[in-house]
């Protein structure tokens, strides 16, 4: 997985911290952003949304999504079964982030930033802005809002790319349809 740094911080004073894992990786997020941790019973999956997209999944009145973070399998898309589910609010509003809610827990630490490798928008999620060491785990930073516009964009990127023509369609005729020209006529 290839992970991005942000200079958008300050280590100047300790702050409260969520750590969690998240797939095969520690990550603390700012608890700032954290709004709370459920579970879920299971989530809707969107077809052909990109692989980080899990799904989407009811949120009080709302209906957010669920990404994860780094590579998973197949069998990880759109889980039937409980899982628990970080909701994090930015300025675009709730979303949230699959993780395993066993050792997640909340400190007041120092963070160690580190220097930005990458500024691009379009790349990879998440946005990491240092880290937090607790004992022998390394907790990777996530700046929540950075990496939900990155994880928006990268959905707007695959969502614009042309589906393949339905099976038995003429090729002008699925193109007419796809472009929004109709298909009749």
């Amino acid at each position: 997985m290839t992970t991005y740094l942000s200079q958008s911080h300050s280590s100047t004073r300790s702050r409260p911290w969520c750590c969690f894992r998240s797939g095969a990786r520690s990550y603390a997020v700012d608890l700032r952003a954290v709004v709370e941790v459920i579970e879920t019973e299971g989530l809707v999956r969107l077809p052909h949304s990109p692989k980080g997209i899990l799904g989407l999944c009811a949120f009080r009145r709302d209906v957010i999504p669920v990404v994860r973070l780094g590579a998973g399998s197949e069998a990880d898309a759109a889980p039937r079964e409980r899982i628990d589910v970080l909701i994090l609010r930015t300025e675009q509003g709730f979303w949230g982030l699959r993780i395993d809610r066993s050792g997640t827990t909340v400190t007041e630490d120092f963070l160690e930033e580190e220097t930005a490798l990458d500024d691009d928008p379009s790349a990879a999620p998440p946005v990491l802005i240092g880290s937090l060491r607790r004992g022998d785990t390394v907790f990777s930073v996530i700046d929540p809002e950075p990496t939900w516009q990155r994880l928006r964009t990268a959905v707007e990127r695959d969502l614009r790319i042309p589906l393949a023509p339905p099976t038995g369609v003429a090729p002008a005729l699925s193109e007419r349809v796809h472009n929004g020209t109709g298909g009749a006529g």
